[in-house]
């Protein structure tokens, strides 16, 4: 019996296969499945039938190009071979819409995905993949950042305010039984003279000082520089158009500098 699928989508990039390993580790303990996924987006051929036909014929190269990375990753790690995995190839017109819907019919629980950071000059105004996906805020999503190497989680910090509190021991309850890790709950302000009262939580809860001229998201981008075996937590809110223009998400901007694991949870979840 399937425990939970992993999604991992891929573009047989590097970043993509240290994704495919993160999720890997994750994976086997208890005997979870991981998915990779390749999506060939076909709005350049859509309107030319052979054309469209000629790339779809390809699937089966495709899938046995996927095992052959899923094989080749764990012999890597040095996982048991009996980790449980499958390869998906699907055609469709949209990247973002094709892997929402893939989501949503394997009934999975996780998607894994790399992100490039916020280094190149493009990825400062759009961002990568992953951190567009993470500000829909539908779907939990692990963001793997640029040169991680793939270890156990065995931490996870969420970054919440007190407000949140109550909604986020019930959120982290469940993930940190699954991935069979401890938790923390962190709040990061830059009001001096606040010093909340002992938050209601099962967890620790950890009052971070910033210093008033800091950005929040980059405290927190400095705080949790050279953990190991530790992801962050974040909630996710959906944004209206205007505030996606003139109010940048801070889940995003963390997601595009941190550098280790960013695990970013729907509010509604």
């Amino acid at each position: 019996m399937i425990m939970a699928r992993i999604i991992v989508p891929t573009d047989y990039s590097d970043m993509a296969e240290r994704a495919l390993d993160q999720a890997l580790l994750l994976a086997q303990p208890h005997g979870d499945e991981v998915e990779l996924l390749h999506v060939v987006e076909m709005t350049p051929a859509a309107e030319y039938s052979a054309i469209r036909n000629r790339i779809m014929a390809g699937q089966t190269m495709e899938e046995d190009r996927l095992r052959d990375i899923v094989k080749t990753r764990i012999k890597a790690l040095g996982i048991s071979p009996l980790v449980r995995w499958r390869v998906k190839v699907l055609y469709a017109n949209d990247f973002m819409d094709a892997l929402q819907k893939r989501f949503k019919a394997a009934k999975a629980k996780l998607i894994v995905m790399a992100t490039t950071g916020l280094d190149k000059l493009a990825d400062r105004f759009f961002g990568s993949s992953t951190v567009q996906l993470i500000g829909e805020a539908k779907l939990p999503i692990l963001a793997i950042p640029p040169d991680w190497v793939a270890t156990p989680l065995h931490k996870l910090n969420f970054c919440v305010t007190p407000d949140q509190v109550p909604a986020a021991n019930k959120v982290l309850s469940r993930w940190a039984q699954w991935l069979d890790a401890k938790a923390e709950l962190l709040y990061l302000t830059s009001l001096p003279n606040l010093a909340p009262a002992k938050a209601d939580s099962p967890y620790p809860f950890r009052v971070i000082k910033s210093p008033s001229e800091t950005p929040l998201y980059q405290d927190l981008v400095d705080y949790s520089e050279g953990m190991r075996e530790t992801a962050l937590v974040m909630f996710v809110h959906e944004r209206n158009f205007l505030e996606r223009i003139f109010d940048r998400s801070i889940t995003k901007l963390v997601a595009g500098q941190v550098r280790i694991p960013l695990l970013t949870l729907p509010a509604a979840a």
